[in-house]
């Protein structure tokens, strides 16, 4: 099965198996549905355009509202100084 991953802000189409469950909650969302979501973004755009498949790479599959906390946690990991200036502790 084909189907489109958005990488670094570029989209490939890739082949794979696609789950219809969220690997972090358990739901089936229907209208939504699944989004991949990129522990690491591990290689470069170009390496990616040269091999699409290494967009599936460190990928999960996640309902739209894990999705958005999955987001929110990589960029407090990425840059712990975000919560800093906000007034929290590291």
């Amino acid at each position: 099965m084909k189907f489109k991953v958005k990488y670094r802000r570029s989209f490939f189409t890739v082949e794979g198996i696609k789950s219809d469950t969220c690997q972090c909650c358990g739901k089936k969302p229907k209208k939504s549905g699944l989004h991949f979501h990129h522990l690491v973004y591990a290689f470069s755009t170009d390496e990616v355009r040269k091999n699409p498949q290494l967009a599936l790479r460190s990928t999960i599959q996640l309902c739209w509202y894990c999705h958005r906390v999955a987001d929110a946690l990589r960029i407090v990991n990425e840059h712990p100084d975000i919560v800093i200036k906000l007034g929290g502790s590291v």
